[in-house]
């Protein structure tokens, strides 16, 4: 991957031999870059148990931590740091929005509650996972925007899956913006779903 280049026209890397990269090897990639924002969020929660920060202290971390996982998706999706744009980041944070406010009530109960350390960290985790849905929906802005007409979902990840990601999949092949994005359905961050492309009208 050191010596990949991006190619926008099929949405994908090229390696310095000229063969493209395969698209597990970028979901791999992803995977661990979401691994080290868990990790990230693990320690800070150990931190806020230990008492060396506040609650509202853990908070900004995670949503920090949140926030850059998303970005590096979103660049991996686009090819690199320099296609993060302003509206590309300002799509990454509304992405984001529904995430964070869900962090402020986290917060709040954590403030309140007695929660252990195991029960904080393991939701906590689910912050920067989702990274997964803005690389998908990302993605999938930057390949309607190359000229693709048709998606479709992939299962993905968990042995059971949850229903809207059965339905989804169910549908096939339709038209780009049709289903819903990776990580906005029941299993949430959880979703390790994909969505494929095809630049013309595909029979199921």
């Amino acid at each position: 991957m050191a010596a990949a280049h991006f190619d926008p026209a099929t949405g994908t890397y090229v390696d310095a031999d000229g063969h493209r990269v395969a698209e597990a090897e970028i979901l791999a990639l992803l995977a661990l870059l979401i691994d080290v924002g868990q990790t990230q969020v693990r320690d800070h929660t150990t931190d806020l148990v230990d008492g060396e920060i506040t609650v509202a202290g853990w908070a900004r971390e995670v949503a920090d931590e949140t926030t850059l996982t998303a970005l590096c998706a979103a660049a991996l999706a686009l090819g690199g740091w320099a296609a993060l744009t302003a509206p590309v980041q300002r799509a990454v944070a509304d992405l984001l929005a529904p995430s964070h406010a869900a962090l402020e009530s986290f917060a709040a109960a954590v403030q309140t509650a007695a929660l252990s350390e195991a029960q904080i960290a393991a939701r906590a985790a689910l912050y920067p996972a989702t990274a997964w849905g803005v690389y998908q929906e990302t993605r999938r802005q930057q390949r309607a925007a190359a000229g693709v007409t048709q998606e479709r979902n992939v299962l993905g990840g968990a042995r059971d899956h949850c229903a809207r990601c059965l339905e989804e999949t169910g549908k096939g092949w339709v038209p780009v913006g049709t289903l819903s994005s990776p990580g906005s359905r029941t299993c949430l961050s959880n979703c390790r779903c994909r969505l494929e492309y095809a630049a013309v009208p595909v029979r199921a």
